[in-house]
């Protein structure tokens, strides 16, 4: 699928789409979802009585959710990529290495949010599939908090990433008019 090993093609495929998204760009999209999903979790221990239907519910707000995000992800990136790159602004800009870089995290941005929305596609498909099997378990509340942990977190992480999304439409923007503006 991906060929990333010869020259010509170094900078292509999943891999080069994740080395370009960096730990610090992680960590800082994590940090909230990461937080409120601990909160959320705790709170599900002790308050909730029905783990099992909270999952359920959880899960199918998400599934309904996440497939809308992605189209408007990729609604914005194509518009990102029509406007910026159609009119050649990286090679119009006072520096364009930072431009190229720019443009680099912003694909890396798109790439990265895309992946993480596919994924809990998957993930809470499999789950909601699990779920309306009706499986008992021993331990099935804490299985179930833990479920309500995991699911919350991939939710809020591909929410809370549609906001770098936004700054970088913001951004893509700003160059635009500061090259129409030095026109």
């Amino acid at each position: 699928m991906e060929n990333t090993t010869d020259n010509k093609n170094r900078g292509f495929g999943s891999r080069s789409m994740i080395l370009s998204y960096s730990i610090k760009d992680l960590a800082k999209d994590a940090f909230f979802p990461l937080i409120v999903s601990l909160v959320l979790w705790r709170l599900s221990i002790y308050y909730v009585k029905d783990t099992y239907a909270l999952v359920c519910k959880v899960v199918e707000i998400s599934l309904s959710i996440i497939p809308a995000m992605i189209a408007l992800m990729l609604t914005a990136y194509v518009f990102v990529m029509s406007f910026l790159f159609g009119k050649n602004i990286v090679s119009t800009m006072k520096d364009p290495q930072k431009g190229k870089e720019l443009f680099r995290s912003i694909n890396a941005s798109f790439g990265i949010s895309l992946l993480v929305n596919v994924s809990a596609i998957i993930i809470f498909y499999i789950i909601y599939v699990v779920s309306q099997i009706n499986i008992s378990a021993e331990y099935a509340d804490t299985i179930n908090n833990l479920v309500i942990l995991f699911v919350s977190f991939l939710v809020l992480l591909s929410i809370t990433m549609q906001i770098g999304i936004v700054i970088d439409l913001f951004n893509c923007g700003q160059v635009i008019v500061r090259n129409s503006c030095e026109d």
